[in-house]
């Protein structure tokens, strides 16, 4: 790829003095090509990987190449319509990439997600539409992604909000997340933004954490409801 440039670099006489751009052209090339950690580049070990290539990224990580140029493409992080061009030439940042395919070990999809943190299809679609949970990944029909999925930390972390509410059995007529959906007229992703942020308050029954655990006063229902006027939209 630097031809002559790279060979009088790398193998020229030592009693030559290369100046500073024997370190520019090592340093253009651990930014733009897929050099992997302990490769020795002109005369110094690679002491961390900067790039990615599709095809260094699929077999470090087990993803199909097809499927991961695909998931890169529809994320902005290769050009569109590259199909045409090796996999060991689409480059790409390596600290950015690998993260986003450890997120896709043991994601999770749209469909599985009710299971995973108790509720129904609806809420679950509700919770994804208000970005209380983001996906990881969107459907992209053009670029053949089919499925929209969610990483296990991102459900996680929403299950640990979930928990961080008082366990409670109070006295009072009290309400699921459903009938409160019902009664102020708001998608169950709004109502969970409100008692994430404790503009509305909120406990949860003992049991496995969800948000079919969740529930809410009818006393503290009618203070939210008598102050949404001055609530914040999110």
């Amino acid at each position: 790829m630097y031809g002559r440039l790279f060979e009088w670099l790398a193998y020229g006489t030592p009693i030559v003095d290369q100046g500073p751009i024997k370190e520019l052209l090592r340093e253009h090339i651990l930014n733009h090509t897929a050099i992997e950690t302990g490769t020795f580049l002109l005369g110094r070990k690679v002491s961390k990987r900067r790039c990615h290539s599709v095809y260094s990224l699929s077999l470090a990580k087990k993803i199909h190449p097809k499927r991961l140029r695909k998931i890169l493409e529809c994320k902005g992080m290769i050009p569109a319509n590259c199909s045409d061009v090796a996999l060991n030439l689409l480059v790409f940042p390596a600290e950015e990439t690998e993260k986003l395919c450890d997120d896709l070990v043991g994601s999770v999809s749209l469909s599985q997600l009710p299971l995973e943190i108790g509720g129904s299809r609806t809420q679950v679609q509700s919770l994804y539409g208000e970005d209380i949970i983001k996906a990881i990944i969107e459907r992209a029909p053009d670029v053949g992604i089919g499925r929209i999925d969610f990483a296990r930390v991102v459900i996680d972390n929403f299950l640990s909000k979930m928990e961080d509410l008082p366990i409670g059995n109070p006295s009072g007529e009290m309400h699921d997340l459903t009938v409160v959906t019902k009664r102020t007229g708001m998608s169950t992703g709004r109502i969970i933004s409100h008692i994430i942020a404790g503009r509305l308050s909120a406990f949860r029954i003992e049991g496995r954490i969800g948000i079919n655990m969740v529930r809410v006063l009818s006393s503290a229902l009618c203070e939210f409801k008598a102050n949404r006027s001055v609530l914040p939209d999110t």
